[in-house]
């Protein structure tokens, strides 16, 4: 497929990384199922997180928590932005994208436009009210009529 040329003034998009993340039961089971597939792990990180490796590929366990105290302590201390520099891939629909919105935890917006009309669907954002000013970085418009919009999240919300 041959891409459409670009205008000084975008960014080409690129993929940084894609790793699904599991909240397994049982992470020593779930490490084992996945090296019979060939995955590769290091060392769980704090006993309950582990990443493996395949083929250039990577595959995110998290243990879920097994107790309230323990769940409390997790919700409390460990936040994703103690993690810089980090791009993370929020997909599970527009409930789950919302709540990282309203938090403004959310600095940029890719969203692609497929050039079809499905007639229903999952909303981007869950319906709340909220003013969150977007600033266009850069668009691109692939030879097959796919747009790519990359905008920047001003955070300033009313």
């Amino acid at each position: 497929m041959k891409e459409a040329p670009m205008t000084a003034t975008e960014m080409k998009p690129r993929v940084t990384s894609f790793a699904p993340q599991f909240l397994v039961d049982d992470l020593e089971r779930s490490i084992a199922y996945y090296q019979r597939l060939g995955f590769s792990f290091g060392e769980p990180w704090g006993g309950f997180y582990a990443i493996g490796y395949l083929d250039g590929l990577e595959l995110h366990l998290k243990e879920a928590p097994k107790n309230p105290a323990e769940r409390h302590h997790r919700r409390e201390n460990e936040h994703l932005d103690e993690h810089p520099g980090k791009d993370i891939w929020l997909m599970g629909g527009g409930e789950l994208i919302a709540s990282f919105l309203d938090a403004q935890a959310i600095d940029e917006f890719v969203i692609s436009v497929a050039p079809v009309f499905i007639g229903d669907g999952i909303p981007l954002i869950a319906r709340r009210h909220r003013h969150v000013p977007l600033e266009l970085r850069s668009n691109e418009r692939c030879e097959d009529g796919l747009v790519q919009l990359h905008y920047g999240v001003q955070n300033k919300q009313t």
